[in-house]
């Protein structure tokens, strides 16, 4: 038996059973899901055109979303499929390519059931969290004026934690190598190396940037020149203010005046054109920073538009990675996206948004206090005023809950990968989320077929776990994910 594939009419040609080549597209989708299945090397050579891109786009996810369905819904045929990999006739790879579309189609639901965190105590309210750029480090900022370097390398030890007092907001430098803070009481801006905490403590000295205002929240821009800080200097709070870092004995800045009331989150744009704060005067502000005379810093007047939508006060702004949105969270219990992909710099406001993406009954009417956008750009994180942390899927809007907190969630952060969560609470912990969920392809359809009865048959689920096939998929759970999986699709 030899299947053929021709890239030039892109043609699947198949001999099996004394079958006549067949253009791809006179193959009923039937046909291929049913040789897929069943026929080891039909699949290989499928994967194979699949990855070598012979298939339409289109025509692949129509036929892998059928097969999605199908587990997804059919009881006997996913009794099948769970048949046939223990039997080993469906090669790895094909397992692979179904395993991918099955475990985001249920990611919402797998995070729900499989939630792991670890908590990472403090002695006061945890404010502000952030990954190194490897992720290889974690930075929180304690309200007891501390921050503390945690060593993340491997969560299943103990971690080690190095405190740095005195500190009121920090930040991680874009090349990894330093921590900058401001101070608590003195306001004096420190550069701190990592390396030489890490391994040397005793040898560390700081390189002082000298008086930087009382910070409330910083954001480096990413080629490093550039801080860009929030305030909460009784004069000049409602000024967010651009350090020029470049020339550390000439440390200059610009102010970007605009605001009314006090700003509580400043970030810049990935490509460190734009500059984005947040205010609790109810509007966010885009800022132009691309042509400064850093030579004449008091002659710069920065162009700014003001994200107008929000009725209470902003926490939180964010950029997308690709630097097309901008994200606001508010006291108004929402969250909003902006496309500020063709801003008009002459236009007195920008109040047109993409879409609402919290409603008030979604968050149940609670602050939003921090949000945060996933690498990739897929998901959201976002902080609650409800002892709760919330993963939202930008391409259907489901969201999970993370549940571990018991007092307010200030701050979220995605790690570099977009593997962990980092969240900062009032509970005197912050928590380190895996976002991954590491299961096979039984244990996914097993799941795909709980949550199938659960929305259409509910009264005939327990044959799920009676049934020999699948009765030990669920055996081989832990306790604690038995229990979940019951609560989640049984009550």
């Amino acid at each position: 038996m030899k299947i053929k594939l021709f890239l030039a009419n892109l043609i699947l040609v198949s001999a099996i059973n004394g079958m006549q080549p067949k253009p791809l597209s006179s193959l009923s989708t039937e046909e291929v899901i049913n040789l897929l299945s069943t026929n080891a090397e039909y699949a290989e050579e499928f994967v194979t055109a699949v990855n070598k891109k012979y298939i339409p786009q289109a025509y692949l996810d129509l036929t892998i979303g059928k097969v999605i369905n199908l587990l997804s819904s059919d009881f006997n045929y996913a009794k099948k499929f769970v048949s046939t990999i223990e039997k080993k006739t469906v090669p790895q790879a094909y397992q692979d390519l179904i395993k991918e579309k099955l475990y985001n189609k249920l990611y919402p639901t797998l995070l729900k059931i499989f939630q792991v965190s670890i908590s990472l105590d403090h002695s006061d309210s945890v404010f502000s969290v952030a990954f190194s750029p490897d992720g290889t480090l974690a930075l929180t900022v304690c309200r007891d004026k501390t921050a503390r370097l945690w060593n993340l390398s491997d969560i299943n030890r103990p971690i080690p934690v190095i405190r740095i007092d005195n500190v009121n907001a920090a930040a991680f430098t874009p090349n990894g190598k330093y921590i900058f803070t401001a101070g608590s009481t003195d306001a004096t801006g420190i550069l701190w190396d990592i390396e030489t905490i890490l391994w040397n403590i005793s040898a560390l000295k700081p390189i002082e940037l000298g008086k930087m205002d009382l910070i409330t929240s910083v954001a480096f821009s990413p080629d490093g020149r550039y801080i860009l800080t929030a305030t909460s200097n009784e004069n000049d709070y409602t000024i967010a203010k651009l350090w020029n870092i470049s020339d550390l004995n000439n440390i200059t800045f610009i102010p970007l005046i605009g605001h009314t009331g006090s700003i509580r989150s400043v970030t810049f744009s990935p490509d460190g054109r734009y500059a984005l704060t947040g205010s609790w005067d109810t509007t966010a502000r885009l800022w132009n920073i691309t042509n400064l005379n850093w030579e004449k810093p008091d002659l710069n007047v920065i162009p700014s538009i003001p994200l107008k939508r929000h009725v209470e006060r902003i926490n939180s702004v964010a950029f997308s990675p690709d630097g097309k949105y901008a994200l606001t969270g508010s006291e108004d219990y929402t969250v909003k996206l902006w496309d500020i992909s063709n801003i008009n710099w002459s236009m007195p406001e920008l109040n047109k948004i993409t879409y609402v993406l919290l409603k008030d009954q979604d968050l149940l009417r609670s602050y939003v206090t921090s949000v945060a956008f996933s690498p990739n750009g897929k998901f959201i994180l976002i902080g609650t005023d409800i002892k709760i942390a919330i993963l939202l899927d930008l391409t259907n809007r489901n969201y999970v809950p993370l549940v571990g907190h018991k007092d307010w969630v200030f701050s979220v952060a995605f790690s570099p990968n977009g593997k962990l969560a980092l969240t900062g609470s009032r509970d005197l912990t912050a928590r380190l989320w895996s976002l991954d969920v590491n299961l096979g392809l039984k244990e996914l359809i097993f799941i795909a077929q709980a949550q199938y009865f659960k929305t259409t048959e509910k009264s005939e689920i327990n044959k799920l776990l009676s049934d020999p096939q699948f009765r030990p998929i669920f055996k081989s759970f832990s306790k604690k994910n038995q229990e979940n999986i019951i609560r989640e699709f049984f009550y």
